[in-house]
């Protein structure tokens, strides 16, 4: 999937058309949205098979913005 976005994206760069542009924006975007729904399927998983990791950060909530 990264190689199909970054091949997306570089081919975003080049000369298109407005047509071409807006098919490309949609490509994008299904791609963003594919990936994102594999990442959150393997999240799944390795909490499920208890591989999944938490890690633990001291922040100051107040300095969030």
């Amino acid at each position: 999937m990264n190689g199909i976005l970054g091949m997306l994206y570089l081919l975003e760069e080049t000369a298109l058309t407005e047509e071409q542009k807006e098919y490309m924006a949609t490509i994008r975007d299904s791609a963003d949205t594919l990936l994102a729904t594999i990442n959150d399927i393997l999240d799944f998983s390795r909490l499920e098979s208890g591989r999944l990791t938490i890690e633990s950060v001291d922040f100051d909530l107040h300095s969030c913005h």
